[in-house]
């Protein structure tokens, strides 16, 4: 047994030593190689925006020049905003060039295997497209989607042309509520679901808050009724309001993979969603002053639609 385990070490351990050598080499030179191919892929997209779209890509190069000077340290806050200012302008007219982008692009892509570069491409003309309702650039952009091999659908890029390309449906009364993870002030981590088996009040406003809020629902519903105030916007500019922390449900969603605005189909300011007990949505309401009311709709007479 002695002997057997001797030999083991002094033939077969060398072997498996060089072997995972050889491996490890290749593994290197496999990714020294699409490091290569990832930087020649993205130059290829520069120079060929530049060839074909030399306007956008002189906007590009004045975005990025106008970015670089905002986080100049001597550059005083009046002049950031005034070069901020510029630089939102020249976005402006890269977002109007957009559809001409798009088809250029797109075109450009047929022919080329999936990278990063790539995949940026993708996404930008996916999020482009589906703000500008350009049905057939999206169906050319599916075609291209449906393409991507699985080592690359994982890529966080990915998710997003595909949140883009096949979005979700917009809820309407009689849908069933889509859930949603969202933080409070202290970062907490809650979920809409937590708050089934009472009456949901989903609130977007542009403040944060609403008028009265307490008046027109705490003092008659209050053991009933939750009332979720929802934002999206940066975090530590939402938790400097501070607002109603004491009375309701102040839920920053930022970090979701959906606009939960958009999912709700939330039109304007302020919007009321008024969820069941069942987490069955029963109406959207625009104006406050009719808040109440629907409430006591809903509660005198809950199977009404």
């Amino acid at each position: 047994m002695k002997n057997i385990f001797v030999f083991f070490l002094l033939i077969c351990l060398p072997l498996w030593v060089v072997a995972s050598q050889k491996t490890k080499l290749a593994g290197n030179a496999n990714g020294g190689e699409n490091r290569s191919f990832e930087k020649a892929e993205e130059a290829a997209f520069l120079e060929y925006e530049k060839e074909q779209l030399p306007e956008i890509a002189r906007l590009r190069e004045k975005v990025t020049l106008c970015a670089g000077k905002t986080i100049k340290r001597k550059v005083t806050k009046e002049e950031k905003f005034d070069v901020a200012f510029v630089g939102r302008r020249y976005l402006r007219k890269i977002e109007e060039m957009s559809t001409r982008r798009n088809q250029v692009m797109l075109k450009f892509m047929e022919g080329r295997k999936c990278s990063k570069a790539w995949l940026a491409q993708l996404s930008d003309v996916a999020v482009s497209a589906s703000e500008l309702r350009n049905r057939r650039q999206l169906k050319k952009a599916r075609k291209l989607y449906k393409k991507i091999p699985k080592k690359y659908l994982a890529l966080g890029v990915s998710k997003k042309i595909l949140r883009y390309l096949y979005p979700a449906k917009v809820l309407t009364p009689g849908d069933k509520m889509a859930d949603f993870k969202a933080c409070d002030y202290n970062g907490k981590l809650h979920y809409l679901s937590e708050l089934r088996g009472k009456t949901i009040v989903l609130v977007f406003s542009s403040q944060g808050y609403i008028p009265n809020i307490e008046d027109v629902i705490y003092s008659k519903y209050r053991d009933e009724v939750e009332i979720v105030a929802v934002s999206q916007e940066a975090f530590s500019v939402w938790k400097d309001k501070q607002i109603g922390v004491d009375s309701w449900n102040n839920w920053n969603g930022i970090h979701n993979k959906f606009n939960i605005r958009k999912r709700y189909g939330v039109k304007s300011f302020p919007a009321f969603i008024i969820i069941n007990p069942s987490g069955i949505i029963k109406t959207i309401c625009y104006d406050a002053n009719s808040l109440e009311g629907l409430l006591e709709k809903y509660f005198l007479m809950p199977d009404i639609d």
